[in-house]
């Protein structure tokens, strides 16, 4: 893993005079020369015994529990949770990538991110709250990214296209995470299919703002944002499903047509052309490489095989 909390030696460090002395370099009676020598291995004068922290940060010898706290307000059980739960859930993404969600057992996510059946069940409930998380962290490194791409002051069509080009770029950066939001979460329960269709909901709610563009966009209903949300999903979907092969972002034109169409209609000869594409990717360059700092890249490094 890497970064672990590390079990040392902690009844001989607390029984021992230094853990357990007093002020002054006694401990048990027994005066004992500390400073600047190394006892049991441990350097006492530098602020370490066995390992942790004496200076307030860490309590020495103890093994902190995930909910523990400490005296000064910190809490290093935290960390290691975080980190434990991240494993989990790159554990579970193998496992969903391997055979799918009907599959998955707890005993292969917790066999592939080594991490016990105690401490998956001590942060999830079930494999569909594990599912949960996933869609959970993916929506949130997606989000992520679109707030980075900084869309808000564009009309509806360019932050339909801005949204556009962003999620594909998601998908083809992350392919995994990917196709949990677009096909994996809907082999889910009840909790999973809720969020998944509150995701979907709030991109259809995007599209619908389409009505108001035009007299044309005013003959459409709600349904029509549902079902194009619907129809560049199962597209995009089933492209990650086989596998790669041309990059998604490719298909940012064709589906920029088919969801403007039944708003604005078809446009006049020529324009839309492509010098406004090209200029447009160029702007997305920079908040792309903003977005990439997103917890979305942490999976690579704690993705576990």
């Amino acid at each position: 893993m890497g970064v672990v909390a590390r079990r040392v030696r902690s009844r001989a460090v607390l029984s021992s005079p230094v853990a357990s002395g007093s002020g002054d370099g006694t401990g048990g009676g027994r005066r004992r020369a500390t400073s600047g020598k190394r006892v049991a291995g441990q350097r006492v004068a530098g602020q370490r015994v066995a390992g942790q922290q004496v200076s307030g940060k860490r309590v020495p010898g103890q093994g902190v529990s995930d909910r523990s706290v400490l005296p000064d307000g910190g809490a290093p059980g935290v960390e290691v949770a975080e980190i434990q739960r991240t494993r989990l859930l790159a554990g579970a993404l193998g496992a969903i990538e391997d055979g799918g969600y009907a599959q998955m057992t707890v005993t292969q996510i917790t066999r592939r991110s080594r991490v016990s059946r105690r401490t998956f069940y001590e942060l999830f409930e079930n494999r569909e709250a594990c599912l949960l998380a996933l869609l959970e962290d993916a929506a949130a490194a997606l989000e992520r990214e679109l707030a980075a791409a900084d869309l808000g002051g564009l009309t509806w069509r360019e932050r339909v296209r801005g949204g556009l080009w962003v999620i594909l770029c998601f998908c083809d950066r992350e392919p995994a995470l990917a196709r949990v939001l677009a096909e994996r979460s809907t082999q889910g329960g009840q909790r999973v299919l809720r969020r998944r269709e509150d995701l979907y909901s709030r991109l259809a709610a995007v599209l619908d703002e389409g009505r108001g563009e035009s007299a044309r966009g005013g003959e459409c209903s709600p349904l029509t944002a549902e079902g194009l949300v619907g129809a560049a999903v199962a597209i995009a979907g089933g492209r990650l499903l086989r596998g790669p092969s041309e990059p998604l972002t490719g298909l940012v034109g064709e589906l920029m047509s088919m969801i403007v169409l039944p708003y604005l209609g078809r446009p006049p000869h020529g324009g839309s052309g492509c010098g406004r594409r090209r200029r447009y990717r160029s702007a997305m360059v920079d908040s792309r490489a903003r977005a990439r700092g997103s917890s979305a890249t942490h999976w690579r490094a704690c993705r576990c095989g």
